[in-house]
């Protein structure tokens, strides 16, 4: 994430503080004068009202009358969540105003750009951090098979898949922050040297690694036809320098023994995290 996408998201932050202060300071209790205070006494909690700190018994409330208890508890909620607003947004606004003062010779993103010729010729870029290197490979141009229409099975992201278990496989990667592609194109040979493209269920970043990882997961086990054409093509997956529990992971499922998620959520935390 760069300086300007930073600035971004804290004004964004700071919008989003504005608005909620706004409700808050709309909220109807807080025009009540007394503040609620409370005791534990023989493990019973004992509410009171009281209009100041010097009030030190205050006016007992009981337990019974929720509506006020409710409205004084509002008061006390909002007055913690306006201090704590009040002072992120002074640090946001701080920050946005340094980072607008600050110069281009400041700016990470772009040193690269205005080093000498003569440096830039005998060094590479700063290596990139886990997130921005998952970034960039998220967005990179993929070739891959004519996009799905539109199928029972949509994933987190919007995309349609082919089953019920790929749509679960894409959204728990989803749910973990992991990078994926679907059916992009690889380059497989066969046991007589000829190259042909196939197109994997899902393509994987493991971004502690940076490694690629392929996922083909053979949901008709219980077709022979199936296994026998997926067999071959294991084969050369394996030829073509993949393998299982490396960059390549497989699972497996039939009509009578469908795919469980513990075995999905065990290959995510064993290979992906």
């Amino acid at each position: 994430m760069n300086k300007r996408q930073i600035e971004s998201k804290m004004k964004e932050r700071f919008e989003e503080l504005q608005n909620m202060k706004l409700i808050i300071e709309e909220c109807p209790s807080n025009s009540t004068e007394e503040q609620l205070y409370w005791k534990t006494v023989n493990g019973k909690t004992r509410y009171y009202l009281r209009r100041n700190k010097r009030d030190s018994n205050g006016k007992y409330l009981g337990n019974t009358n929720k509506e006020q208890l409710t409205k004084y508890a509002e008061k006390y909620r909002n007055k913690k969540y306006l201090t704590a607003i009040g002072k992120e947004m002074i640090l946001l606004k701080k920050c946005l105003e340094i980072l607008d003062k600050s110069d281009s010779e400041n700016d990470a993103e772009k040193v690269w750009e205005e080093l000498p010729e003569q440096i830039r010729n005998l060094t590479v870029p700063a290596p990139l951090t886990d997130e921005d290197y998952a970034r960039k490979w998220q967005n990179k141009i993929c070739y891959r098979r004519k996009v799905l229409d539109e199928t029972p099975y949509k994933t987190m992201k919007g995309e349609y898949v082919r089953s019920k278990s790929e749509c679960i496989i894409a959204d728990r990667l989803s749910l973990r922050g992991i990078p994926y592609h679907y059916e992009i194109n690889h380059t497989l040979e066969d046991k007589d040297g000829h190259e042909y493209t196939v197109q994997p269920d899902f393509t994987i970043l493991n971004k502690r690694t940076r490694q690629e990882i392929v996922w083909e997961h053979l949901g008709k086990m219980g077709d022979e036809d199936y296994c026998m054409d997926n067999l071959q093509k294991l084969n050369d997956y394996v030829r073509s320098g993949y393998t299982p529990g490396r960059n390549l992971i497989l699972s497996f499922e039939s009509s009578k023994c469908p795919l469980s998620a513990l075995y999905i959520n065990t290959i995510i935390e064993k290979y992906l995290i």
